[in-house]
């Protein structure tokens, strides 16, 4: 996925999001498409360089602008319950954690949350 994401990704439906200071790529995430109104966020990364400097902070407000935008109802994750830092953004911005159905495709996924947009007059605020 990772050495092909315009085939994994963006020709499915995808959307891949970019943090780029100095035209250096700083940080990455992208929306996987599950169905027309559900997506996975995925691949969320920053470089060792530029964490603490709220990179991630800021590629998750661009995914939640983009889902607002485009009418996303849901979107869903698969983490490690070692990434605190990580799993501490995603509770920031609203996701929480459900029991998965069936097994991650990912080895070392061991916790699944979802953030859901389809309430009535829903709007994101940040919880800082």
């Amino acid at each position: 996925m990772l050495e092909q994401p315009k085939e994994y990704i963006i020709d499915k439906g995808g959307e891949i999001f970019l943090a780029i200071i100095n035209n250096i790529i700083v940080g990455t995430v992208a929306l996987i498409k599950i169905k027309d109104d559900e997506f996975e966020l995925a691949k969320m990364a920053v470089t060792e360089k530029y964490k603490g400097n709220k990179i991630g902070h800021q590629l998750m407000e661009a995914v939640i602008n983009y889902t607002q935008e485009t009418k996303i109802k849901k979107l869903m994750l698969e983490s490690n319950r070692k990434l605190n830092a990580a799993l501490h953004l995603y509770q920031k911005f609203g996701f929480k954690e459900v029991n998965p159905k069936s097994k991650s495709p990912y080895a070392r996924a061991d916790i699944k949350m979802k953030l859901n947009f389809n309430i009535p007059f829903f709007q994101y605020s940040y919880q800082q």
